[in-house]
């Protein structure tokens, strides 16, 4: 661990990260892995059921996945309702003004 908090300091930040706060980040991280991995089995899930009560293959499952995802990248930025400057892709709320970042599409909801 002790190796690991050096390298990430003297690449990344040449020491101005405390060891109180390395660790606060890297708890903080395998928080957001575990939370992912819960996420990930519910999606898992919920596709089985889509499937069974479907009867969709799994290509065509897939095809439709991958349209919605790239339909969200083709997407057009966003705009901030408070301040009207342009919203960062994946940020919940605007950087300048702090104004939450209005829904893209029902996804958006499930995210937050």
């Amino acid at each position: 661990m002790d190796q690991l908090c050096e390298d990430y300091d003297d690449g990344v930040y040449s020491g101005q990260m405390d060891r109180i706060q390395f660790t606060g980040l890297r708890n903080r991280v395998r928080d957001l892995e575990r939370k992912l991995e819960v996420q990930t089995g519910i999606i898992a899930a919920l596709a089985d059921v889509l499937r069974a009560f479907t009867g969709v293959a799994d290509a065509e499952l897939l095809a439709r996945v991958q349209a919605a995802m790239a339909a969200r990248q083709a997407a057009p930025p966003r705009i901030c309702e408070q301040c009207g400057r342009t919203l960062g892709w994946k940020r919940p709320q605007c950087v300048y003004c702090e104004a939450p970042a209005p829904p893209r599409s029902v996804a958006d909801l499930l995210i937050q």
